[in-house]
């Protein structure tokens, strides 16, 4: 049994590990780095007026996407585990849970 609840532990914590990478992407469908997100800020006037190219900004950015990620893998990994119960305990196949 205790093989089992490691195998379940590992599946959530590898999901949480997921929340590491996470980089706002501020609409560019890609991950922005402090100095991607500076210099698009900072380059542009009105941003820049407002002195939206702070690097706090970009941690507040970075802090909310990423308590937001942190829920969603939770989720994610609770979903696997319970399937992954599933197929433990009535020994039925990935597909059968799906």
């Amino acid at each position: 049994m205790k093989s089992q609840e490691s195998a379940y532990l590992e599946l959530i914590l590898t999901r949480l590990a997921k929340c590491r990478e996470y980089r706002p992407k501020f609409g560019t469908g890609q991950a922005v780095t402090l100095a991607d997100f500076q210099q698009m800020y900072g380059d542009d006037p009105f941003y820049n007026w407002f002195g939206l190219d702070n690097p706090a900004l970009y941690a507040a950015h970075k802090a909310a996407g990423g308590l937001t990620s942190l829920y969603r893998q939770i989720g994610i990994g609770c979903e696997e585990v319970f399937r992954q119960m599933l197929q433990d305990q009535f020994r039925l196949t990935s597909e059968q849970v799906a």
